[in-house]
């Protein structure tokens, strides 16, 4: 039989029961090699009565969980993949607000997005850098896409010496799994890319080509406190194509147009 750990038997009764709740609705939103039939209506309920378990703030993992949920068109119909359901930005926004409130780092930064006008969410650039600088601070591990996130938004917000500080510990922390790619060398650039793709997330490999873009962007284009550069803007360009492609090719679109 196998025990049951240690630190799991001296957490509060209302934490293991918000755990086991969580779980199921986990079980429910993802189905499959769960043992149960994909079931949203079921993971909501399972959901909702963990958030409100589990120490005075409730489950945090929950709350976040069904902020993320109503942020995120689902299938109606597995038989009709074009009918999804309508985000609901408003109550997600309530969620990820709860789960901020206790600490979660992800909703903390899921907040600061809407409010950078993602998710629905209204511009308010002083309440996104609030939060997304929170996020930023607290970021691990778990959360590594606040402090690439940081560095965009500093960018949006015309702070281009802030985001070149970001970027420069970007840089320390990833530029590395480029290394031994040569400029202009399409071999050296699609093996660089593919094992990025290997090992980041796409929403990471996103915020991270986001971030080297402005600050080739900022090097391109010089200011007071960024000196221009075109041969560093062009080394910052190329190692956010090996994060993500697209995205620099939507920037450089933008860009062109005078719009960034």
């Amino acid at each position: 039989m196998q025990l049951v750990p240690e630190h799991e038997l001296l957490l509060p009764a209302s934490e293991l029961v918000a755990s086991a709740q969580y779980n199921l609705g986990r079980a429910y939103y993802e189905g499959g090699t769960s043992g149960v039939s994909v079931n949203d209506a079921e993971a909501v309920r399972w959901w909702k009565a963990a958030a409100r378990e589990g120490g005075p703030g409730g489950c945090t993992q929950a709350q976040n969980a069904l902020g993320d949920f109503y942020c995120t068109p689902r299938l109606v119909d597995p038989s009709n993949p074009l009918i999804y359901t309508e985000p609901d930005f408003k109550e997600s926004l309530s969620w990820h607000m709860a789960a901020a409130k206790n600490g979660n780092v992800d909703s903390i930064l899921a907040v600061g997005l809407y409010y950078k006008g993602l998710h629905g969410g209204a511009i308010d650039n002083g309440k996104a850098l609030q939060f997304i600088c929170q996020a930023a601070e607290a970021a691990d591990a778990a959360c590594p896409l606040a402090v690439p996130v940081l560095a965009a938004h500093y960018f949006d917000m015309r702070l281009y010496g802030k985001c070149m500080e970001v970027v420069a510990q970007l840089a320390d922390t990833y530029a590395h799994l480029a290394d031994g790619r040569t400029i202009g060398v399409t071999e050296s650039l699609k093996a660089a890319t593919e094992a990025i793709e290997k090992l980041l997330s796409v929403q990471l490999r996103y915020w991270l080509a986001r971030a080297f873009y402005c600050a080739g962007r900022c090097n391109e284009i010089g200011h007071r406190a960024v000196p221009k550069d075109i041969m560093a803007a062009r080394n910052w360009y190329s190692l956010a194509t090996c994060f993500d492609y697209k995205i620099v090719q939507e920037l450089r679109h933008k860009a062109a147009k005078g719009l960034i």
